[in-house]
C-alpha cells in the first residue's frame, strides 16, 4: 500500500503541485523567493559535506522561524550531550531561511530540498545524515520514505493533532497513515494529541514529552535579561502593551481600541510586532496610525515619546514580551 501511495504522490500529485506553483510564481513574492533561493542547492550541499569531515550529522527540518525558535533549548542540550555531531537546520519558508541568525548549537543552515524524490535521494546520498528530526507539523512524505530507505532514524517532535484534523478524514487518512507510520517515534505535546494520533498510527511509536516551546520561554526569559532591545530610558515608567505576531485583520480591530486607550492612559506605549515585517505589512500598519505617533524599531535612537513602536525585524517577539504588562 505504501508503494502505491508513493507512486501516486510522486508521479501525479507532485508534478501537479509544482506546475501550480510555477503558475503563481509571477504573482507571489514569497513562493518566488523560495524557488529562486533553492537554486544552487547542490553546490551548497557539497560545501557542507566538505566542512563536515565525515562526522555524524543531525538534520532538523522546520517550516519557518517559529518552529526553529521553539527547538533551540533542545538543540543546545543535544549539542552538549553529543558534541561530535554537526547540526544542519533546513527551512521550508523564505521567512525562516532569510532571517535566521547565527546560533551556537547550529553549524549549517539550508533551504529544505524540493519535494522531488530524486533531489531528496541525492541529498541523503551526499550528506548521509545520522539522525533526522521534523519540528511540529511540516511533514513531507519523500523525506519520510527516503529516511527509511537510507535507514536514518526519523522523529517528529512537538507533534500535535486536532481531533478534526484533515489528516483524520476518511478519504486522506489511509495516505497519512502510510506516511506517519514511517516515523521511528512521534513525540506529542499532550495526551490529547497522543490519542488523536492513535487514530492514525501505531501506538508504540507515540510518546508524550510536552512542547519545547515552554523550554524556549524560559530560555528566552533568561537571554532577554542579558541584552537590551529597547533602551530602558524609553520603557521606564511606561505601561507597555505588546501586540505580537499580528496580521492586517488584527490591526483593523486592535488599533482603534488602542487609540481609545491612549486618550485615557498617557503613559501607554504600544509595541506592534507583525508576523511578517515586510515593507507592505509595515506600510499597512502605518496607514492606521497618525503621523508623528509611531516610530520603527530600526529608528529607535530617534525616539521622541511616540505612542506606537513598530517592530521591523524578525526574531525579537519573545524578548519583547518580557517588557509588556499586557500582550495580544
Amino acid at each position: 500500500m505504501s508503494l502505491i501511495f508513493a507512486l501516486f504522490y510522486n508521479l501525479i500529485f507532485i508534478p501537479f503541485f509544482y506546475l501550480s506553483l510555477l503558475l503563481v510564481v509571477p504573482f507571489h513574492s514569497k513562493i518566488r523567493k523560495g524557488i529562486l533561493g533553492r537554486m544552487g542547492m547542490n553546490r551548497r550541499i557539497k560545501d557542507i559535506k566538505k566542512q563536515m569531515n565525515k562526522g555524524p550529522l543531525l538534520v532538523l527540518h522546520c517550516a519557518s522561524m517559529g518552529e526553529f525558535e521553539h527547538t533551540k533549548p533542545f538543540l543546545l542540550e543535544f549539542k552538549k550531550s553529543k558534541p561530535d555531531f554537526r547540526i544542519l537546520v533546513l527551512f521550508f519558508s523564505p521567512s525562516g531561511f532569510e532571517n535566521v541568525k547565527p546560533f551556537s548549537a547550529v553549524d549549517f543552515y539550508l533551504y529544505s530540498p524540493h519535494e522531488c524524490f530524486f533531489l531528496i535521494w541525492q541529498f541523503f546520498r551526499q550528506l548521509r545524515p545520522t539522525l533526522w528530526i521534523i519540528a511540529k507539523y511540516d511533514v513531507w512524505p519523500n523525506q519520510l520514505w527516503l529516511a527509511r530507505w537510507f535507514k536514518v532514524p526519523i522523529f517528529l517532535i512537538n507533534a500535535s493533532m486536532h481531533h478534526q484534523s484533515k489528516r483524520l478524514f476518511w478519504l486522506t487518512k489511509p495516505f497519512y497513515r502510510a506516511v506517519y507510520n514511517g516515523f521511528n517515534q512521534i513525540l506529542t505535546i499532550s495526551e490529547t494529541d497522543q490519542k488523536n494520533f492513535c487514530r492514525m498510527v501505531d501506538s508504540d511509536i507515540l510518546t508524550v514529552i510536552g512542547d519545547t516551546k515552554f523550554d524556549q520561554v524560559i530560555y528566552r526569559q533568561q537571554e532577554s535579561r542579558k541584552k537590551e532591545i529597547i533602551p530602558s530610558s524609553i520603557v521606564q515608567d511606561r505601561w507597555i502593551f505588546v501586540a505580537g505576531s499580528t496580521w492586517p485583520e488584527d490591526h483593523l480591530h486592535l488599533i482603534p481600541a488602542v487609540q481609545n486607550l491612549n486618550k485615557k492612559h498617557q503613559k501607554l506605549l504600544t509595541i506592534i510586532c507583525p508576523h511578517e515585517p515586510t515593507p507592505s505589512h509595515l506600510d499597512e500598519i502605518k496607514s492606521h496610525l497618525p503621523n508623528g505617533e509611531f516610530i520603527l524599531l530600526s529608528g529607535i535612537q530617534n525616539f521622541s515619546k511616540e505612542k506606537y513602536l513598530i517592530v521591523d525585524r524578525f526574531g525579537l517577539l519573545a524578548n519583547l514580551y518580557s517588557l509588556g504588562k499586557l500582550a495580544y
